[in-house]
């Protein structure tokens, strides 16, 4: 992706590398704000399907009445 070649200059060579690293640290950063969508996501999903239980439980009960 980034060819530095040995012409290259140290300050091209740092800046390439800086470019990259700034480009893999929003890499990471995307990915753990995916993960964390997910998993709370997953968490509010949860919470639902609980108080569907348990309304469907609250139903029952009330029919057995």
């Amino acid at each position: 992706m980034f060819d530095v070649g040995e012409r290259e200059s140290p300050e091209a060579k740092l800046l390439l590398l800086l470019r990259a690293a700034d480009l893999l640290s929003g890499c990471c950063e995307m990915a753990l704000s995916t993960m964390y969508n997910v998993s709370r996501g997953r968490e509010v999903w949860r919470k639902r399907k609980r108080k569907r239980k348990s309304r469907g439980a609250d139903e029952d009960h009330d029919r057995e009445l």
